[in-house]
């Protein structure tokens, strides 16, 4: 299936569409055979074993993209916490309301001096 990029944006190269791709930007259902065409879409769509083709350079040029490139063009989401784990995990023992989503799991105050104590 082609798809082109949603909202006006545009690319200069493969790689740039790649990557808005495979995190998710939105991209438009281009084939007239499709009930979908014209509708948005974004790889959160797709089954991750499905190849596309993705229109860039102002619509002249097309790419085809497998599961392959997708996996290697993902960016890993950056850490929202500033703390160490040690730190949350202390934090989450001495405030029971207090919730991390870089480090959900509390360790049990024995694990936690065991664990500075380096016997863990």
């Amino acid at each position: 299936m082609t798809l082109t990029p949603a909202y006006g944006r545009d690319y200069k190269f493969k790689a740039a569409a790649v990557k808005d791709w495979a995190n998710g930007k939105d991209f438009i259902i281009n084939d007239i055979t499709s009930q979908w065409d014209g509708k948005p879409t974004s790889i959160r769509d797709w089954p991750p074993e499905d190849v596309v083709y993705l229109r860039y350079y102002k619509l002249r040029k097309v790419a085809r993209v497998t599961p392959k490139e997708v996996k290697a063009a993902m960016v890993p989401p950056e850490p929202i916490c500033e703390h160490s784990n040690e730190q949350c995990h202390l934090e989450q023992m001495t405030h029971p309301s207090f919730y991390c989503i870089d480090h959900p799991r509390p360790m049990t105050v024995g694990a936690l001096l065991a664990h500075k104590a380096g016997r863990v």
